[in-house]
């Protein structure tokens, strides 16, 4: 026996969206979460889209190069929609409160030229979100988009929470350039996931890793 959607209480309806909307996590194996009920529920009619879109771009994770691509494709695909006044257009700056990127390569020589990140439409949406967490491999993404000519961290950066996390810490990226440090100078939550060796240290060697001499806290004044 169904029951017709539309004729549930609004909250109700809600609800449900909101729990249909969330990233599958179910699957172990999986090498990411499955966002796929969400985009199918976004498919169905223009105001289901409208309250499915909300919870699936509150929380933006993608694991590939090819995911952040697309993902900045749907960023220039929204503001030619926004410019153009049409009804589907997505406030990306506002509904994007968590993002997380973990492997992104950086454009090489030896890459096509169809290869190209547009750091600076990226930065459009980071630089406003609540949390943001990065691998020390994808942290180009941070450094070209403080660089990008749109850029104005000093006063359009408003993220506070960082996440980073990698094998190889990269600091040079960040302090060697003013908007580099400034960014820093934001963070006052940062987290820290360092992969070091599992063994532990002899007694009469120190339990602090090294890689925490790399930190440089001179300039993260707020933490």
């Amino acid at each position: 026996m169904t029951f017709p959607f539309t004729l549930l209480p609004t909250e109700l309806a809600h609800e449900i969206i909101c729990t249909a909307a969330l990233p599958d996590y179910d699957d172990a194996t999986a090498p990411r979460p499955s966002y796929a009920t969400a985009v199918s529920m976004a498919s169905v009619s223009y105001a289901m889209r409208s309250a499915t879109m909300p919870h699936l771009l509150h929380s933006v994770v993608l694991a590939s190069s090819l995911q952040v691509l697309s993902f900045i494709e749907s960023i220039l695909l929204q503001k030619h929609l926004s410019t153009s006044s049409s009804r589907l257009a997505l406030d990306y700056p506002k509904l994007v409160r968590r993002f997380w990127a973990t492997e992104c390569w950086e454009p090489l020589m030896e890459h096509s030229p169809d290869y190209y990140i547009n750091s600076g439409a990226l930065y459009e949406i980071i630089c406003g979100v609540d949390s943001l967490g990065l691998h020390f491999r994808s942290l180009h993404l941070l450094y070209n988009g403080l660089a990008s000519a749109s850029a104005d961290p000093a006063r359009d950066w408003t993220c506070t929470h960082v996440t980073l996390a990698g094998s190889l810490p990269r600091w040079k990226p960040l302090t060697s350039s003013t908007e580099g440090l400034l960014f820093l100078s934001r963070i006052s939550h940062l987290t820290l996931w360092i992969s070091t060796e599992r063994h532990a240290p002899p007694m009469h060697e120190s339990r602090v890793p090294s890689w925490i001499e790399g930190v440089p806290f001179w300039a993260l004044p707020n933490l």
